[in-house]
């Protein structure tokens, strides 16, 4: 469901991929912390489901940030170049 959603919004299966990579790489990055302090301390069983949740959740909500910044340039009439630059230097200081 979450994938045709995404596709609908961003118009192409490739740009509804990459929010969905940035969460996986987000959940197995923090998975891989929440294992590495199991050592030292006890980490709650709710710690994965919030992992999870958090990573996809945000990973999905920047990138819609992200491209809908860079498609107003773009209806703006800024050429590529520029409307990345724009975007990066507005959005992208957001989410960086």
């Amino acid at each position: 469901v979450t994938l045709v959603l995404l596709v609908m919004v961003f118009g192409s299966a490739i740009a509804a991929m990459l929010p969905l990579l940035v969460g996986i790489v987000a959940i197995l990055g923090t998975n891989a912390v929440l294992r590495g302090l199991t050592e030292f301390t006890d980490v709650s069983v709710f710690a994965m489901n919030l992992t999870t949740a958090l990573g996809l959740g945000l990973a999905i909500d920047y990138a819609l940030f992200i491209v809908r910044r860079f498609r107003e340039e773009l209806d703006a009439g800024a050429d590529t170049r520029t409307a990345v630059g724009t975007t990066l230097r507005t959005a992208g200081r957001t989410v960086l």
